[in-house]
């Protein structure tokens, strides 16, 4: 976010606290509403300022907080689609294999380079179970193989990043950091606020 936006947003917010704060006061002066509707304003405008100040203004907490949920539903997403499609024992075999080679087959015997979106979800739980193994590199290229068929798909492009960055590969991570940010393909304030971050910290190393 450039100084003049964020001047202009926190502008727009200061105005509309005190025009809340004006429509609070003019409401108990003039005695024309009950403490039932004051304490039912009092509730939107509790509700709402932090809605708000997460939506246009989001803390780093704010951030990793909605990152950790795009995880998660990622995850969901791409085991339930490998369970709809191959059916829960298949999946069950590949999450639990242990070898490389032994994962390989299993997704070469599900014959899923021939469903787009197939593919798409065994490359996001393949690159899952290299993370969870503390294989950077191999769940990189699993990710770079899941982005071949969804290139502009943020989550997995910021993982990919994520990946270079473990591997010590930083240029490339930062690469990719740039580009989220030159095609954010409608991302949040808050995970370009954290993809930001993320690559001036590299930058700055």
């Amino acid at each position: 976010m450039t100084i003049r936006k964020g001047l202009v947003l926190a502008g727009i917010a200061l105005a509309a606290i005190t025009a809340a704060c004006i429509l609070v006061y003019q409401m108990l002066t003039s005695g024309r509403v009950g403490p039932l509707g004051l304490l039912l304003l009092a509730a939107v405008i509790a509700i709402m300022l932090p809605m708000v100040r997460a939506l246009y203004f989001p803390s780093l907490a704010d951030c990793r907080s909605e990152l950790e949920f795009h995880l998660q539903r990622q995850a969901v997403f791409a085991r339930q689609q490998a369970i709809d499609t191959l059916g829960p024992e298949i999946v069950r075999q590949i999450e639990t294999a242990l070898e490389p080679d032994e994962i390989t087959a299993l997704m070469e015997r599900a014959a899923y380079r021939k469903d787009a979106d197939l593919d798409f979800a065994l490359q996001i739980i393949l690159s899952g179970l290299h993370e969870q193994a503390g294989e950077p590199e191999a769940a990189a290229a699993s990710l770079a193989d899941a982005l071949r068929g969804r290139p502009q798909d943020f989550i997995t492009r910021f993982r990919l990043a994520r990946n270079l960055e473990w591997q010590g590969d930083r240029s490339a991570a930062i690469e990719i950091y740039r580009d989220i940010l030159a095609a954010p393909a409608g991302s949040s304030r808050a995970m370009l606020k954290l993809t930001r971050r993320q690559m001036q910290a590299l930058e700055e190393s």
